[in-house]
């Protein structure tokens, strides 16, 4: 058996190299998931406090037609925004049929564990549109 002089010292260079390429692979991986997870979050509570809102609205929109509804606004917006998997922060009726929701969502996994990241919000207004609105 012949042995290169240089040759011997790179020994074991490859698998230090694969084992290298490997770790920023899974890194760059658990990263992608965490931001995936943390988007999630934020949409679901984007879309629960604009059914919430929807909700609330319909009842007022209802009492200004004169429907006997037994729910109050916020209630049917808490309701509908705890049936999407968030908790209703507030609920702001501005006016005769403008309301305004905000909920939230708890983050679950390591993404709870980063300070100032233990939830993620969203807010939602309904009623008529605004005369700024109408001219976009």
């Amino acid at each position: 058996m012949r042995w290169v002089q240089g040759w011997s010292s790179e020994r074991g260079a490859a698998t230090a190299l694969v084992v290298g390429v490997c770790a920023v692979v899974l890194g760059l991986g658990l990263g992608g998931v965490l931001v995936a997870s943390g988007s999630q979050a934020g949409s679901t509570a984007r879309h629960a406090a604009d059914l919430g809102s929807l909700a609330g609205a319909t009842v007022l929109m209802d009492r200004l037609r004169g429907v006997e509804e037994m729910a109050e606004p916020c209630a049917a917006a808490a309701s509908v925004v705890a049936h999407n998997g968030a908790v209703q922060e507030s609920c702001v009726i501005d006016g005769s049929v403008n309301i305004t929701v905000r909920a939230r969502v708890e983050l679950s996994g390591p993404l709870r564990r980063i300070p100032g990241l233990s939830a993620v919000t969203g807010a939602a207004r309904a009623g008529p549109a605004t005369e700024r609105e109408q001219l976009r």
